[in-house]
């Protein structure tokens, strides 16, 4: 029996590498060099794959176990040399075996320095399928790809808009208790852009209507429409942005910015030619009841106050 045990191991441990008894799901590495190649052991076919994934197929080679290892210690000869984890493991060290038993003595050792794995071929993307190294590219560099194609679109949205955006030729302020009508207003940067032209040179002639709502005598109806009014206005006239103001209630306002704009300009909207005659749109009639109301009619009772810091040139054209 001894001797049919110690010829089973020997046959099971050194015979040929082939189809019948190779390691299951061994992974071996290319080269042949035992002073260069690593082993990777791994616990199931989850931890093989991500370590295949990883790894360096010239000198990393990787066997994957499944379940408990026989402990050795307590289990006979026959018993350990069943264990096809072990033998496995033999066989893919290339290590040998000495067995010290008073029963078995004629039991040698066996070298298995003669055996080689098979070498791993040498494919294109280490032999895994083009979903797999689609999806191993996407782990690695996804995340990258992704930033990088946000900060393109970001430039390329930057500098689309550095190169498209058009200054105002002209700004014009409402300040009044209510906010301007939009088909108003609208109609209003139309027909100015007409009248004043491209003042700048940039090719378009481009007017912008600022519409601050600022009580400054009275109750406030709106305290958020009055805080944002009062602060984009106050910011207006620190950076002399519009060059004419329209204002609903004079004297407040020329209490607190007066030294902004030019009192001996100021008149009524409807005392110059040139503005009276701009086509201003209308009103639509409220919950349709009545006539739209005319957008001249609305801005005729504004006062019109220049600002000091604009262009008199521009001013003999809005007011001349």
């Amino acid at each position: 029996n001894a001797e049919k045990t110690r010829l089973n191991i020997k046959k099971k441990l050194t015979g040929s590498m082939d189809i019948s008894n190779r390691v299951a799901k061994f992974v071996p590495c290319r080269t042949r060099d035992v002073n260069r190649s690593e082993l990777y052991i791994v616990e199931g076919d989850s931890a093989l794959g991500s370590v295949k994934q990883a790894r360096d197929g010239e000198f990393q080679a990787i066997m994957p176990i499944r379940g408990k290892i026989l402990n050795c210690l307590k289990a006979d000869y026959g018993k350990i040399f069943k264990s096809e984890i072990i033998t496995d493991l033999l066989k893919v060290l290339g290590c040998g075996v000495e067995v010290q038993d008073k029963r078995a003595k004629d039991m040698a050792a066996f070298d298995l320095s003669a055996w080689e794995p098979e070498p791993s071929p040498a494919p294109a993307g280490d032999g895994l399928s083009a979903a797999q190294r689609g999806e191993i590219w996407w782990r690695r560099r996804g995340p990258a790809a992704v930033v990088a194609a946000a900060c393109a679109g970001l430039l390329l949205w930057g500098g689309w808009m550095l190169f498209h955006t058009r200054e105002p030729d002209l700004q014009i302020a409402v300040v009044h208790t209510r906010p301007l009508p939009d088909g108003v207003r609208q109609a209003l940067e139309r027909s100015l852009a007409d009248l004043v032209g491209d003042l700048n040179g940039d090719g378009t002639a481009l007017v912008q209507v600022n519409d601050y709502t600022v009580v400054f005598d009275g109750a406030v109806a709106d305290a958020d429409l009055q805080t944002a009014g009062a602060t984009l206005l106050a910011t207006d006239l620190a950076m002399g942005d519009s060059a004419l103001f329209l204002v609903e209630e004079p004297a407040g306002f020329l209490a607190r910015y007066g030294d902004k704009v030019d009192p001996a300009g100021t008149a009524l909207w409807a005392d110059y030619p040139k503005l009276a005659g701009l086509d201003a749109g209308s009103r639509p009639a409220l919950d349709g009841m009545g006539a739209d109301v005319p957008g001249q009619e609305l801005l005729g009772p504004l006062t019109v106050l220049p600002a000091r810091a604009a262009h008199a040139g521009t001013l003999d054209v809005l007011l001349g």
